[in-house]
Order: structure tokens, then C-alpha cells, then sequence
């Protein structure tokens, strides 16, 4: 049998209001309507629905507050995964701490040291001086687990792709 002459076809509709003929694929979901499609393309529509947002900010507000961005949910969510998945998290790290247990050891002696008081987790990063919230410990050398900077995660992930990038003498 030969696919050469075989085509897919793909569904089309009219857009109400410019009247092209365009794929469902430039059409946004609407689930009140029949075929799934809102009725004007989206051509057509980002300009009114842009105009709308403007005109109605505390309603975009409450839709972004209560709708898809709801940090509950999504705690609850991992909170969920972490107890379905807990074997499986358990074997990841594991294999994570066997393949660099010197790099562990040291993420160890950090966190032992934090919790005897002999270490405090500063608020300010030493790069670039900003407060965070929170401010990660940075290893030069895993030998000398002590010896760390405190940076911000921006910093952290600068610095240890700047030393991915080094070549190794």
C-alpha cells in the first residue's frame, strides 16, 4: 500500500467576524459550543479580549487569584505525588548520592552544621548582595565541606554553569 497520495485532512470553520476560512487550530476552546471552538478566530478576538482585560482589571485579578494560579492546590498536589511516589523519590535519591557521595557528605556537614548552630544561613546573597528568602549554599571544592558561599539560586545556577563551561586541567 502507498502513502504517497494519502493526505490527513484537517477541520475547517468560517471565522464570524473576518469570514476566512481558517483551521480549527486558530480557533481558542470554548466549551459551550458545539464543535469545542469559540466562533471568531484569534485574529479576531485577541484585540477585544486585550480591550476587556483593561477595562475589567479587578475581575482579571480575581480570575488569576481563584482560577489556574492557586498555590494550595498545587501544595496539595505534590503533597499527594510525594506519598503515591515515595519509592520511587527514595531510589532517585539514592542513585543521586551514589553517584557523587563526596558531594553529599558535604551537603551533610552544612546541614548538621545549621542545625548545631555552628553555621547561620545569611539572608543577603554574597555575589550580588540582594535579599532572598532563601540562600543556598555553594561549594568550591566538596573536600572542604565547610568552606562555602551563600548565594541566591540565580547565582548558584550562574556560578555552576560557569564552571561546567571551565576546561578541566
Amino acid at each position: 500500500m502507498s502513502y504517497a497520495h494519502a493526505y490527513v485532512e484537517v477541520p475547517h470553520k468560517q471565522c464570524r467576524q473576518c469570514k476566512q476560512v481558517l483551521a480549527l487550530s486558530e480557533y481558542w476552546n470554548d466549551k459551550r459550543s458545539k464543535d469545542g471552538k469559540r466562533s471568531s478566530c484569534r485574529k479576531c478576538l485577541s484585540p477585544a479580549i486585550t480591550a476587556w482585560k483593561k477595562r475589567n482589571p479587578e475581575k482579571v485579578r480575581a480570575m488569576n487569584s481563584s482560577g489556574r494560579r492557586q498555590p494550595g492546590k498545587v501544595a496539595l498536589y505534590m503533597k499527594r505525588y510525594k506519598a503515591k511516589a515515595a519509592n520511587k523519590i527514595q531510589a532517585a535519591q539514592r542513585a543521586r548520592r551514589r553517584l557523587d557521595p563526596m558531594k553529599d557528605r558535604a551537603r551533610d556537614a552544612v546541614r548538621r552544621a545549621i542545625k548545631k548552630g555552628a553555621l547561620t544561613r545569611p539572608t543577603t546573597c554574597e555575589r550580588c548582595g540582594e535579599e532572598k528568602k532563601w540562600i543556598e549554599a555553594s561549594h568550591d571544592d566538596y573536600r572542604l565541606p565547610l568552606v562555602i558561599e551563600w548565594l541566591c539560586a540565580p547565582c548558584h545556577r550562574k556560578k555552576d554553569k560557569a564552571a561546567l563551561q571551565e576546561p578541566t586541567p
